[in-house]
């Protein structure tokens, strides 16, 4: 086959062509007669095409070829590097074959060679690739010494790359200019004519103070929801451009994502799925004036990755993920129990919590208070204790996001053959059914009914492996909102899935002290078993040191009075660590009260020992719930 840069034989050129099945038997002679658009012994020229006549002739006795008078241009040879084989006849009559090759490589244009400027600790890089070619790349430092293959750049000195090219199929290095190739980041790059050795001599390598940079809101879990984007927070004061999610491994002839019925935009509104593993690749977008010249390969750490890798010149970010082993459990919950409780009297004062970043809103979504077991506590307007039999529990710290409603109820609908009343909305601004956006993901849910409370904390057991609550007459999980009757409702007690909270647990959460009131001094304390607690009068707000009559003190704990809801976790939690358990929603309990006040209410209303009756419809945008846990 003609290959461009390479000399053509000369006429008469003999090939004899053996028998396969005997080597020293030669069956045919063909002898090269010309050059049909070209000529011999010269050189071959990149993406051109080249033809040839020879002639032909049988060698061994026990083979005769057909009459060129009568079978021409029939093909009764194939050369394997050729287009075309065509059998026919020399101007003298004797047997030939017209052997039309195809074109030869197209010459390389592409010219730029991507290699990042020499920094101090950098690792050198050792290949290079493009579409038109791949490359081996060498590294010399000022003195002719070879910088070995885990040697590190140092700072102040210069270095010199070799880069040998090779061309990917179809290309060829035939035809290639002087001084082609091109090194951005060298000094000078330089390379002969018609060679892909490539000599990229760099200016100092510039010193470098190693940065680490944590990047958090990014995590594989089955049937979670991709991330779109990184959003800026207060300690990474860049963003994202869109992040492409692929499968790194998953089971045979699987897809790589869950999608239900509602999926409009994949990944992004599909789930991750078990026993897959997944890759994040997405660039940063830096603000105006950010110092990226100190950024290098593994200057950033994507949370929960097993790998992280940075492309100074692309600034894009490649972070691999483990695979996701099984369905996730409750151990992959964050329960947070406090110390054992002191009856020291004298303890001191409890210290109030700094407000939360709103950025935390992701982590707390998924986390739970633990709640003491109570025997004497103050119920509703009541200023002294009742006799209760309450279990200790765990409570989730935020009331339940649009984010996680939306997530659960999709993977209800789509595979848990789960139906619901309402769609639900995020907060009191968003669009009931929608996607969750950046903005409102975590809003709390608003606009379902408890019916739908009842039945996606159920899904939300079955999606976490945990054994259901909530049971029909005839002891199966309750999966229809539509048919839910709570006079035949069965609510397993030794069940280890998710539940509404009863009024008891609700109060228990927003109004427990513990064993010292810290700061407060109009509180009710009770003592049983020599044990005192310390509790908040009904006209508290969870969290605050003072009545709710205290607008002030009021808003530092509670989302109210601005007509709007809020993302879930931004004001300051209480003393168990709870937030919005006054404010931004009102909460329904099992009983179907309605406690806590929401953002529309006055401060008189979010006192913790008020409540309003409901029932088992009503999908309100001023209502929504909490999740708590036996």
């Amino acid at each position: 086959k003609p290959i461009a840069g390479e000399t053509s034989l000369d006429l008469n050129h003999i090939w004899n062509i053996p028998d396969p099945n005997d080597s020293s038997q030669t069956l045919y002679k063909i002898t090269l007669l010309d050059w049909i658009n070209h000529s011999p012994q010269k050189t071959f020229e990149a993406n051109t095409q080249y033809q040839l006549t020879a002639k032909i002739e049988a060698v061994h006795p026990s083979i005769s070829l057909p009459d060129p008078a009568v079978s021409s241009n029939e093909k009764y040879f194939s050369i394997t590097t050729a287009e075309q084989t065509t059998y026919g006849k020399t101007a003298s009559g004797s047997p030939a074959i017209t052997i039309v090759f195809p074109k030869t490589e197209t010459t390389i244009t592409n010219k730029f060679i991507q290699l990042p400027k020499t920094k101090e600790g950098q690792k050198p890089k050792t290949s290079v690739n493009d579409d038109h070619f791949s490359g081996v790349v060498t590294w010399e430092d000022e003195n002719g010494n070879l910088i070995p293959g885990n040697g590190l750049f140092e700072a102040n000195k210069k270095y010199t790359a070799k880069i040998t090219l090779t061309p990917k199929l179809g290309y060829t290095l035939y035809g290639v200019p002087q001084n082609h190739f091109n090194v951005s980041t060298a000094e000078s790059t330089k390379n002969v004519e018609n060679s892909g050795i490539v000599t990229a001599k760099f200016g100092e390598a510039t010193a470098t103070t190693p940065v680490k940079i944590n990047i958090s809101g990014l995590r594989t879990k089955a049937y979670y929801m991709p991330a779109k984007t990184i959003n800026k927070t207060n300690n990474t004061p860049f963003e994202s451009e869109q992040i492409t999610w692929s499968a790194t491994s998953t089971l045979t002839g699987s897809a790589a994502f869950q999608c239900g019925f509602t999926s409009t935009n994949p990944p992004y509104d599909c789930f991750f799925k078990p026993n897959h593993a997944y890759q994040a690749e997405f660039v940063l977008i830096f603000p105006a004036g950010y110092d990226t010249t100190k950024l290098q390969s593994d200057s950033f750490v994507v949370l929960n990755a097993n790998d992280t890798q940075y492309d100074p010149l692309t600034k894009t970010i490649t972070a691999k993920f483990p695979k996701i082993i099984g369905l996730p459990t409750s151990v992959d919950l964050i329960y947070t129990i406090p110390p054992p409780p002191t009856s020291d009297s004298s303890a001191p004062p409890v210290s109030l919590p700094a407000p939360p970043d709103t950025n935390t809103a992701a982590q707390l979504e998924e986390q739970y208070a633990y709640i003491p077991a109570n025997t004497k506590m103050p119920l509703g307007l009541s200023t002294t204790a009742t006799d209760v039999s309450l279990d200790a529990f765990f409570i989730g710290k935020t009331e339940v996001s649009y984010r996680l409603w939306y997530m659960i109820r999709d993977w209800a609908t789509s595979f848990g053959g789960y139906t619901f009343e309402s769609l639900g909305r995020a907060g009191n601004r968003g669009t009931v059914g929608a996607k969750p956006t950046d903005a409102d993901q975590f809003e709390p849910v608003t606009t379902i009914t408890w019916r739908d409370m009842i039945v996606w904390l159920n899904a939300y057991s079955e999606y976490d492996s945990l054994s259901t609550v909530y049971l029909t007459n005839s002891n199966v999980p309750v999966r229809n909102a539509k048919t839910i009757d709570s006079g035949t409702l069965i609510v397993s007690e030794t069940a280890n899935g998710y539940r509404l909270p009863t009024d008891a647990q609700w109060e228990a959460a927003a109004r427990g002290l513990g064993t010292s009131p810290g700061s407060i001094t109009d509180y009710i304390s009770v003592t049983d078993g020599g044990t005192t607690t310390y509790w908040l009068k009904d006209d508290y707000a969870s969290g605050a040191i003072d009545k709710t009559i205290n607008s002030s003190e009021t808003k530092r704990v509670a989302v109210f009075g601005d007509g709007k809801t809020a993302i879930i976790g931004s004001k300051t939690p209480n003393t168990n660590n709870v937030y919005d358990m006054t404010g931004n929603v009102a909460e329904r309990t099992f009983e179907k009260t309605i406690r806590g006040g929401h953002y529309a209410s006055s401060s008189s209303d979010l006192g913790v020992g008020h409540g309003i009756n409901g029932d088992m419809g009503g999908a309100d945008p001023r209502y929504g719930f909490r999740i708590a846990k036996q």
